[in-house]
């Protein structure tokens, strides 16, 4: 994003390719042979899912055509357990989604370390800064979907998937969330958000 000339481009792609994508899955034939789902675990296993985390996630349940669920996995190092998130879906949409989490945390943290040389920010307002950049991304993506739908492409979910997720794990609950402080770190994130590519 060195100049708004590139950064329109890069916006201009993610845009066509977050169509194609949802093109191809709703090219997919739906009364067809069951599609083969698959199950993968992305990122480090924690004692405690971090906000970041749970943000990514739900970015990639909604936008991604997989389905996100966070498993208890066992640590022989430190003799715990731990949560991992394990994604579900086609081996088309999990590269997609894994490349996804990996842009996403390494561009949190990479706009975390440049907001908090630039604006002087303590250290403690990474969590605040990352969920406005997550959340100002996630709008952003949200926008995309409205003009898409206005062209008629419109996702209406995948029941086979959703069966897949409740045969592996019948047993779902739902996560709480937790609040952010939304201050001068929060509104950083959402400006970086809204301009990630």
């Amino acid at each position: 994003m060195a100049t708004s000339a590139n950064r329109h481009e890069a916006e201009a792609a993610m845009a066509a390719a977050n169509t194609l994508l949802l093109r191809y899955n709703l090219d997919l034939p739906q009364d067809g042979p069951p599609r083969d789902y698959e199950a993968r675990r992305l990122g480090d296993s924690a004692a405690a899912i971090a906000l970041e985390a749970k943000l990514v996630s739900s970015i990639l349940s909604e936008f991604f055509f997989v389905e996100c669920i966070w498993v208890t996995t066992y640590n022989a190092r430190r003799l715990r357990h731990e949560r991992v998130l394990e994604v579900l879906g086609t081996s088309e949409n999990l590269e997609m989604a894994a490349y996804v989490h990996d842009f996403l945390h390494a561009s949190t943290k990479r706009l975390w370390e440049q907001a908090k040389r630039d604006m002087d920010l303590p250290a403690n307002r990474r969590r605040e800064f990352s969920a406005g950049l997550l959340t100002g991304f996630r709008d952003k993506l949200r926008g995309e979907r409205q003009r898409n739908e206005e062209q008629g492409l419109v996702w209406l979910g995948d029941a086979d998937l959703d069966r897949f997720l409740r045969g592996r794990h019948p047993y779902i609950r739902s996560m709480g969330s937790s609040a952010v402080n939304r201050g001068r770190a929060h509104a950083a994130g959402r400006a970086a958000g809204e301009g990630l590519t």
